[in-house]
């Protein structure tokens, strides 16, 4: 799972474990961007931001910052969670990856990966308005139609998005111990999280129970706008475009609870105020624990999911340092490329108060999966190692 986010993050990507020390590498062309502390993927927005010109409006701000994204269809599909409810897919693109070893144009924010290429975009387009969503996957198309992934030579470090009309609502103290205030306000930029989606989550992520029954949903209003980012590596000689995809499934209207999601990473907001390095041991497990979570509202953790890359072996997941949850990657091979096909979520929804505190680990064992491309991600200082839970909470009362 990323950052880009992975990411949009709060966002898994400013959340990545700091497994190294040393700086990251570009491949762009021209001079990398100025970097907040942390090595942030977002000082090329930070530099860009204009309060006083949209009136204090932070958000507003942003709108202004962002590209437009280019919404290129919309066809619908059968719903497959909740009778009655209604089910697209919406394409946006096509983007342009350049081949392996190509320089890399430069961006409004940087890649996570030395040869990848990041996108963060604005849409208020192929989504849904005045609906309730139940569940959605990001996804990657090649121009056929075709999937896009490791097996095609495409891997996929994050897909993100944010509703960034809605206001974050903060069922935990997401940046405990961080110190980073500006890029932790960057981050409320961004809005509600929606989706996230890295190359482990082929699965539907879901604002209901997985059979649809609960009452809940991801609350989109009649005019809110989007923030789509994806961070993507193209390991083929020559350039190729795709699309990035959103398969949504709502009701019109607010129906149920107004549910919401967050991102979390075992090492805090690591490249933002410091937080746990992710162990790693090339000749067997390492188990890394983070900090204790405060929870700050009471309800319900409807829907519990780890995001790893290449290494990982199991995220686990403990309330008032009980273990709830346990997810672990499902890991496939194809043209001798190692990935990781889904991380499956824990299908009970878990009870939470107000006072009560989260703690996940992660363990890594290098041994049964060497680290993807090996040389390529050291130089990285290991910043693609990741163990995060996404979360979907339905939180009791009424949402301020």
């Amino acid at each position: 799972m990323k950052h880009i986010s992975l990411l949009l993050l709060p966002l898994g990507i400013a959340q990545a474990g700091t497994v190294g020390r040393r700086a990251p590498q570009h491949d762009h062309s021209g001079p990398a961007p100025p970097k907040l502390p942390g090595q942030s993927p977002f000082a090329g927005i930070v530099g860009q931001l204009d309060l006083k010109g949209s009136g204090g409006d932070a958000t507003a701000a942003l709108i202004k910052v962002l590209p437009k994204a280019h919404f290129a269809v919309s066809e619908p599909l059968k719903p497959q969670v909740r009778q009655g409810a209604k089910r697209h897919i919406a394409k946006f693109g096509p983007y342009t990856l350049t081949g392996k070893g190509q320089p890399k144009p430069k961006k409004l924010i940087n890649s996570l990966d030395p040869n990848g290429q990041a996108f963060i975009e604005l849409t208020s387009d192929g989504m849904c308005s005045n609906c309730t969503i139940l569940a959605g996957k990001p996804g990657l198309l090649f121009e056929d139609g075709s999937p896009a992934g490791p097996a095609q030579g495409v891997y996929i470090h994050h897909i993100l998005s944010h509703d960034i009309s809605k206001k974050a609502l903060k069922p935990v103290a997401k940046c405990v111990g961080s110190t980073n205030t500006t890029q932790t306000n960057l981050l409320d930029l961004l809005g509600a999280e929606l989706f996230s989606q890295g190359d482990d989550n082929s699965t539907p992520f879901y604002f209901t129970s997985e059979d649809g029954a609960y009452p809940s949903g991801f609350f989109v209003g009649s005019n809110d706008s989007f923030a789509l980012q994806a961070d993507l590596v193209n390991y083929n000689a020559d350039t190729r475009k795709v699309y990035v995809t959103f398969d949504i499934e709502y009701v019109d209207g607010h129906v149920g609870s107004d549910a919401v999601s967050t991102l979390l990473s075992v090492g805090g907001c690591g490249g933002i105020g410091g937080g746990n390095a992710i162990a790693l041991n090339q000749t067997g497990p390492a188990e890394t624990t983070g900090r204790k979570i405060p929870i700050l509202v009471d309800g319900k953790i409807i829907s519990a999911k780890g995001h790893m890359h290449i290494g990982g072996e199991r995220m686990i997941l403990l309330i008032n340092d009980k273990e709830v949850c346990v997810s672990a990657p499902i890991y496939t091979k194809a043209n001798g490329f190692e990935s990781i096909a889904g991380m499956p979520s824990c299908p009970e929804a878990i009870p939470v108060k107000k006072g009560d505190t989260l703690t996940m680990k992660s363990v890594y064992d290098l041994a049964k999966h060497p680290l993807r491309s090996g040389a390529e991600h050291n130089a990285m200082g290991n910043a693609d190692v990741m163990g995060m839970f996404i979360l979907t909470w339905a939180v009791d009362g009424e949402r301020k």
